[in-house]
Protein backbone atom coordinates (compact mmCIF):
# COMPACT_ATOMS: atom_id res chain seq x y z
CA UNK A 1 0.00 0.00 0.00
CA UNK A 2 3.35 2.36 0.99
CA UNK A 3 4.34 1.67 -2.30
CA UNK A 4 1.17 2.38 -4.38
CA UNK A 5 0.82 5.79 -2.63
CA UNK A 6 4.37 6.77 -3.66
CA UNK A 7 3.54 5.76 -7.30
CA UNK A 8 0.25 7.90 -6.98
CA UNK A 9 2.37 10.85 -5.70
CA UNK A 10 4.68 10.68 -8.32
CA UNK A 11 2.42 10.54 -11.19
CA UNK A 12 0.34 13.65 -9.37
CA UNK A 13 3.95 15.29 -9.44
CA UNK A 14 4.43 14.63 -13.10
CA UNK A 15 1.36 16.00 -13.77
CA UNK A 16 2.15 19.37 -11.94
CA UNK A 17 4.98 19.31 -13.99
CA UNK A 18 3.56 18.93 -16.89
CA UNK A 19 0.64 21.70 -15.96
CA UNK A 20 3.14 24.16 -14.67
CA UNK A 21 5.46 23.84 -18.25
CA UNK A 22 1.63 24.82 -19.95
CA UNK A 23 1.13 27.64 -17.82
CA UNK A 24 5.20 29.00 -17.65
CA UNK A 25 5.95 28.32 -21.30
CA UNK A 26 2.65 27.70 -23.68
CA UNK A 27 1.30 29.84 -26.16
CA UNK A 28 -2.13 31.40 -25.10
CA UNK A 29 -4.15 29.54 -27.63
CA UNK A 30 -2.67 26.11 -25.88
CA UNK A 31 -3.12 27.71 -22.78
CA UNK A 32 -6.90 28.56 -23.66
CA UNK A 33 -7.97 24.97 -24.83
CA UNK A 34 -6.12 23.60 -21.79
CA UNK A 35 -7.35 25.89 -19.05
CA UNK A 36 -10.95 26.87 -20.76
CA UNK A 37 -9.45 30.53 -20.34
CA UNK A 38 -10.34 33.23 -23.11
CA UNK A 39 -7.76 33.57 -25.24
CA UNK A 40 -7.96 37.41 -25.58
CA UNK A 41 -7.50 37.12 -21.86
CA UNK A 42 -4.29 35.47 -22.02
CA UNK A 43 -2.46 37.49 -24.10
CA UNK A 44 -2.75 40.39 -21.60
CA UNK A 45 0.70 40.85 -20.20
CA UNK A 46 -0.38 40.95 -16.55
CA UNK A 47 -2.57 37.30 -17.57
CA UNK A 48 1.17 36.42 -18.97
CA UNK A 49 2.59 36.75 -15.52
CA UNK A 50 -0.14 35.59 -13.20
CA UNK A 51 -0.17 32.10 -15.50
CA UNK A 52 3.86 31.84 -15.16
CA UNK A 53 3.39 32.82 -11.63
CA UNK A 54 1.04 30.24 -10.81
CA UNK A 55 2.72 27.74 -13.04
CA UNK A 56 6.27 28.20 -10.84
CA UNK A 57 3.80 27.19 -8.01
CA UNK A 58 2.43 23.98 -9.71
CA UNK A 59 6.44 23.21 -10.07
CA UNK A 60 7.40 23.52 -6.87
CA UNK A 61 4.88 21.23 -5.99
CA UNK A 62 5.93 18.82 -8.15
CA UNK A 63 9.60 19.10 -7.09
CA UNK A 64 8.41 18.60 -2.98
CA UNK A 65 6.45 16.09 -3.92
CA UNK A 66 9.18 14.27 -5.82
CA UNK A 67 11.72 15.32 -3.16
CA UNK A 68 9.55 13.87 -0.18
CA UNK A 69 9.67 10.48 -1.28
CA UNK A 70 13.57 10.48 -0.77
CA UNK A 71 14.07 13.07 1.98
CA UNK A 72 11.91 11.56 4.32
CA UNK A 73 11.85 7.86 5.64
CA UNK A 74 9.49 5.53 6.93
CA UNK A 75 6.02 6.60 8.92
CA UNK A 76 7.64 9.93 7.71
CA UNK A 77 7.32 9.06 3.91
CA UNK A 78 3.62 8.35 4.73
CA UNK A 79 2.91 11.96 6.71
CA UNK A 80 4.47 13.54 4.25
CA UNK A 81 2.25 12.42 1.00
CA UNK A 82 -0.63 13.00 3.42
CA UNK A 83 0.08 16.71 3.42
CA UNK A 84 0.83 16.80 -0.16
CA UNK A 85 -2.00 14.93 -1.24
CA UNK A 86 -3.91 17.00 0.86
CA UNK A 87 -2.68 20.09 -0.69
CA UNK A 88 -3.05 19.03 -4.02
CA UNK A 89 -6.92 18.10 -3.16
CA UNK A 90 -7.67 21.67 -1.68
CA UNK A 91 -6.16 23.21 -4.52
CA UNK A 92 -8.02 20.94 -6.71
CA UNK A 93 -11.31 21.74 -4.90
CA UNK A 94 -10.70 25.44 -5.33
CA UNK A 95 -9.86 25.39 -8.99
CA UNK A 96 -12.68 23.38 -9.90
CA UNK A 97 -14.74 25.92 -7.69
CA UNK A 98 -13.59 29.50 -9.38
CA UNK A 99 -11.76 28.37 -12.64
CA UNK A 100 -13.14 25.25 -14.40
CA UNK A 101 -14.85 21.79 -13.33
CA UNK A 102 -13.13 19.86 -14.95
CA UNK A 103 -10.28 20.22 -12.91
CA UNK A 104 -12.29 18.81 -10.20
CA UNK A 105 -11.57 15.40 -11.96
CA UNK A 106 -8.20 16.17 -13.14
CA UNK A 107 -6.38 17.68 -10.15
CA UNK A 108 -8.93 17.16 -6.84
CA UNK A 109 -9.94 13.63 -7.71
CA UNK A 110 -6.20 11.84 -7.73
CA UNK A 111 -5.47 14.11 -4.61
CA UNK A 112 -8.12 12.48 -3.07
CA UNK A 113 -7.47 9.06 -4.41
CA UNK A 114 -3.48 9.60 -3.20
CA UNK A 115 -5.18 11.03 0.38
CA UNK A 116 -6.73 7.65 1.03
CA UNK A 117 -4.68 5.59 -0.71
CA UNK A 118 -1.80 7.50 2.21
CA UNK A 119 -4.48 7.31 4.54
CA UNK A 120 -4.84 3.47 4.41
CA UNK A 121 -1.17 2.71 4.30
CA UNK A 122 -0.88 4.11 8.01
CA UNK A 123 -2.73 0.96 9.18
CA UNK A 124 -1.21 -1.34 6.64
Amino acid sequence: MRTFSIVLLLIIAIEHLFIAFLEMTANPKKQAKAFGVDVEFLKQADARISMANQGIYNAMLAVIIILGQWVFTGTNTIYANLLFSSFVSVVGFFGGLTVNKKIYFVQMTPGLIALIISCMSLYM
